[in-house]
């Protein structure tokens, strides 16, 4: 075989040799990441289970039968939000990248996931360490940014994050910011009033099991019967009642400086 044959064989198996690596760290890379997405599952299935065993399901959650929030409970709220920072940052950040026009979106769309379970994981574990239940957590924080400080229900990302209403599209799917927005808007009202009006007959029921105010018994049964007629209702679309307003006004600030609007599908997702 001539020398420039030779270098041809050589040259085609290293070539080929290169190719296998790569494939191989593209395997390996896979199962890593399954591998860590798995175990990231399992913590979160089980600081979702511990919270549980603490506070019981989120539909058991009962507010104060009387309709004021006590102030310690909206610190608890607030506390929740302050320690799980962090974690909604660096969610935040993939998801600004993605939906902006800069580069970087493959590199934000691998990380996403993970922090998506992330997310939930540091959430759960500052409602434990804020001694706040899931179910209280997601009352307030409709009550607080939805109906108190009147943010959008559609807030988020330009793209598809979580199954909305129609059930389809994922990250980064091509539909159009319009069609986003109120699918999104479908799934965020149907969610809330599905947290909330279990939440609300609780509520009821311990007010009547103590004979309070009739006005007040009647208000939160004239909501319960609106929510369980209409499946995309807001609780309280109509006006938050005044003894609710009263309790979150003195925290308007911090709660206005919690709100994240790139997080709001995430937020309004999963108890």
């Amino acid at each position: 075989m001539t020398e420039s044959g030779k270098k041809w064989l050589i040259g085609c198996s290293v070539a080929a040799f290169l190719v296998v690596l790569v494939l191989a760290a593209i395997v390996w890379g896979g199962v890593v990441f399954f591998k860590k997405a798995a175990a990231e599952i399992e913590e979160l299935e089980d600081s979702s289970r511990a919270v549980s065993q603490r506070f019981g399901d989120a539909s058991e959650f009962t507010p104060d039968p009387g309709g004021a929030i006590p102030a310690s409970r909206i610190e608890a709220f607030l506390a929740a939000r302050e320690i799980m920072a962090p974690t909604r940052d660096e969610l935040v950040s993939s998801l600004a990248t993605l939906d902006g026009d800069e580069g970087g979106k493959f590199g934000a769309g691998v990380r996403l996931l993970p922090r998506s379970f992330g997310f939930y994981e540091a959430r759960n574990k500052a409602c434990l360490e804020a001694d706040i239940g899931l179910g209280e957590y997601g009352y307030l924080y409709i009550l607080s940014y939805y109906k108190f400080l009147a943010k959008p229900v559609s807030a988020g990302p330009g793209f598809t994050l979580t199954g909305g209403s129609s059930g389809g599209g994922g990250p980064g799917t091509p539909t159009s910011d319009f069609e986003v927005r109120e699918d999104r808007r479908e799934h965020v009202l149907s969610s809330a009033r599905n947290r909330v009006l279990p939440i609300l007959r609780n509520q009821l029921a311990a007010l009547e099991a103590e004979d309070g105010p009739g006005d007040w018994a009647g208000r939160l049964a004239e909501e319960i019967a609106l929510l369980e007629a209409d499946p995309f209702r807001l609780p309280w679309r109509d006006g938050l009642p005044d003894r609710i307003a009263r309790s979150l006004e003195p925290y308007r600030e911090r709660l206005e400086a919690s709100w994240s609007e790139l997080a709001n599908p995430l937020e309004a997702g999963p108890q």
